[in-house]
């Protein structure tokens, strides 16, 4: 006591600020682009010393509840503000506590999350992901290109794929668009069919006549066909014929000719709903038997 005294005496002494004490060391958030955060964190001295300020922000993105503070432990609450960020954006800085106990800086990092598109199956980081996904399941490709986050996948294309992909992502958007896209940007081939017989007669019928043809499809992709019967001697069970429908790379089209068919001026015709050259099935003028003939082959466009 003697030599605390003899210091005050002389003017050596030393006077300790206690030290100004954070609920947490540092702010980190994560949220959505153009979502707003709302925080709380706790401040004050390790020997509960009344202490008053005022705090500042480095970003306006953070911000405060207040300006001024008095009291001995304070609550702060704060808001984070994401309006205008982009996914993946971040930034770092402080608030600064300006006391009658000193000056503090408690720093924050508030990010963004990063926008990532996804499937069924896991992320879809690039476009041989996507067509991979096409070729296993053209449902969840269809769902993955309906996704807004799509175009996350074209940062890199050109203008041509981003221009195609403006013009079939407008709805509605059909399974038609997703095949029109992978082929206008090279990712895959049309799906093409072609007929396993060319012809087919019939003599005296005297009953009706069920009997198919083979549709052989190559390549992968979605795929529908539009069947027509023309004439009324013959009759197709289905009119629309999807990918689904077949087995393997094969289909089976089913027609019927009905019992007292005398009169034979037209045929049968399966050909892809969008295409240009349709194949085309038509019979002979015989009033006693029919051909099934075949004019090319076609591919879904």
């Amino acid at each position: 006591m003697k030599k605390t005294i003899e210091e005050l005496l002389s003017g050596n002494f030393r006077h300790e600020h206690p030290q100004l004490l954070f609920s947490q060391d540092k702010i980190e958030v994560t949220l959505k682009a153009g979502d707003v955060y709302k925080g709380e964190l706790y401040f004050g001295t390790e020997d509960n010393q009344k202490i008053r300020g005022y705090i500042t922000s480095s970003n306006r993105r953070v911000v405060p509840g207040t300006e001024k503070f008095s009291g001995t432990t304070v609550r702060l609450q704060y808001g984070i503000d994401g309006a205008g960020m982009h996914p993946g954006e971040r930034h770092e800085g402080w608030l600064c506590f300006t006391t009658d106990i000193g000056e503090y800086k408690l720093p924050f990092l508030i990010q963004t999350e990063k926008a990532e598109l996804k499937s069924a199956a896991g992320d879809v980081p690039d476009m041989d992901t996507f067509v991979n996904i096409a070729k296993d399941d053209f449902k969840e490709a269809y769902r993955v290109f309906t996704d807004r986050r799509f175009e996350l996948l074209l940062r890199n294309a050109g203008q041509k794929e981003k221009a195609l992909y403006k013009g079939l992502s407008k709805q509605p958007v059909t399974f038609q668009h997703v095949e029109e896209f992978l082929i206008g940007t090279g990712k895959k081939d049309p799906v093409k069919i072609e007929l396993k017989a060319d012809q087919n007669s019939f003599y005296d019928i005297s009953e009706s006549v069920r009997e198919t043809f083979a549709v052989q499809r190559s390549g992968w992709g979605h795929l529908r066909l539009e069947v027509e019967a023309k004439g009324d001697f013959l009759e197709v069970s289905r009119h629309v014929v999807t990918d689904e429908d077949f087995i393997g790379s094969y289909y089976q089209v089913e027609y019927v000719t009905p019992h007292g068919s005398v009169s034979i001026s037209n045929g049968v015709r399966a050909f892809p709903a969008t295409s240009r050259n349709p194949f085309v099935y038509a019979s002979n003028n015989s009033s006693e038997k029919f051909t099934l003939l075949r004019s090319g082959s076609s591919s879904a466009l």
